[in-house]
């Protein structure tokens, strides 16, 4: 989706937020040169929290490399 998207949008970076615990969830985002830049709690709708970490992929990362995920 990140390479579809680099191609045919055109937008500085890209949000990826995910469970702190998730570690394939952040293996991708760092996979593709993302950099946490916030951390917080997110309230679920079942009322649960989650640590959540958010990452920011630039486009110009994306276009600069092969992705094969």
């Amino acid at each position: 989706l990140i390479s579809w998207a680099a191609e045919h949008i055109d937008f500085d970076y890209a949000i990826y937020p995910v469970d702190k615990a998730n570690a394939p969830s952040r293996k991708i985002a760092e996979s593709l040169g993302g950099s946490i830049f916030e951390e917080k709690k997110m309230k679920t709708k079942s009322g649960r929290y989650l640590d959540e970490v958010v990452y920011r992929i630039s486009n110009e990362m994306v276009k600069g490399q092969s992705l094969n995920i």
